[in-house]
């Protein structure tokens, strides 16, 4: 578990840092620092998961931070 766990930060940490710049130019307009916080809740076990690859972490990531874009262009600086 420890090395599935291990596996999926780093899948995480990689798609944030090709695809912060979603973010970048949103942030920036507020003027102030941002911290986000990405939490995994595993589903229940199935026996054979898969283990986990860089494309659906990665579309999961893009989708999140497109979310929290649009939130924060909304919310005044």
């Amino acid at each position: 578990p420890a090395a599935r766990r291990n596996r999926i930060k780093r899948l995480l940490r990689e798609s944030y840092r090709k695809n912060k710049q979603i973010l970048e130019e949103t942030i920036s307009s507020h003027g102030n620092e941002h911290h986000l916080v990405f939490m995994i809740v595993p589903e229940k076990k199935r026996g054979n998961e898969k283990s986990p690859v860089l494309g659906d972490i990665e579309r999961g990531v893009i989708a999140l931070l497109k979310q929290v874009e649009s939130v924060l262009r909304t919310t005044p600086p």
